[in-house]
């Protein structure tokens, strides 16, 4: 087993240490429960690695997204089930520039495209095949609902709770020149403002999570429907290997 320790100070002194007699060694990326943390705080490697695996799921899934036999509903159930869980794990603290929401974009369409039996080559916009699809909410919107809802929780933790102290915190000292870079913070005011939310609604529980799924058109239940997801496909890929 090899030991790896993430030095986020670049100038820091080298340090010797090792664990059971072997030497444990420097990096810059570590990866954690599924989530790469990097000594500058970048969030690009970890989002950019779970575009990938969504669209890894999507190739996997080809041959069953063009199937006529398979209904729009059982589409529906996979997508929230294996691909929008897949890209949207640990989206909660994610900075979302330009550039991030268009590959977000681009991958969510590349499912609905094949669900709808829509090739690229055809030149239908993108709103006509959400249309086909009822499709009401976005990715971009799922992904804000929940740092919404997770902003809201560290907001009602305690006085002194590690999540709350690290979302407060402000570096010392002086910017560097140049533009500032988008914080998590400066992101979060963004959908509340577009939503309508005010900055003490955070306090009733029950009303800010009312108001969260209102306002992204009622989307609940989703994990309900995993189970029935799962057995479809493993029953289809079944009946592929029969034939």
């Amino acid at each position: 087993m090899h030991y790896r320790y993430l030095m986020f100070l670049p100038k820091a002194r080298k340090v010797e240490c090792g664990i059971a007699t072997k030497c444990v060694g420097k990096t810059c990326v570590l990866t954690i429960c599924g989530v790469r943390i990097t000594t500058d705080g970048n969030h690009e490697p970890q989002i950019n690695d779970r575009i990938n695996r969504g669209r890894a799921a999507i190739t996997k899934l080809n041959s069953i997204l063009w199937d006529r036999d398979v209904t729009l509903k059982t589409k529906t159930r996979i997508y929230h089930a294996i691909v929008k869980s897949t890209i949207t794990y640990a989206a909660e603290t994610w900075c979302l520039k330009a550039k991030t929401v268009a590959k977000l974009n681009s991958t969510e369409m590349d499912f609905w495209r094949r669900s709808a039996r829509i090739s690229r080559k055809d030149k239908i916009r993108n709103t006509i095949i959400k249309t086909k699809m009822n499709v009401v909410t976005s990715l971009l919107d799922d992904i804000k609902t929940k740092q919404l809802q997770w902003y809201g929780h560290v907001q009602r933790m305690e006085e002194g709770s590690l999540p709350k102290e690290v979302m407060e915190w402000r570096p010392p000292g002086k910017r560097k020149r140049g533009r500032p870079k988008l914080t998590w913070a400066e992101g979060i005011r963004e959908p509340m403002g577009g939503k309508g939310l005010m900055e003490e609604d955070w306090k009733d529980r029950s009303n800010w999570r009312r108001k969260i799924i209102k306002l992204s058109n009622g989307r609940r239940n989703v994990w309900k429907h995993c189970t029935a997801c799962y057995i479809t496909i493993n029953l289809r890929l079944f009946f592929q290997c029969v034939q």
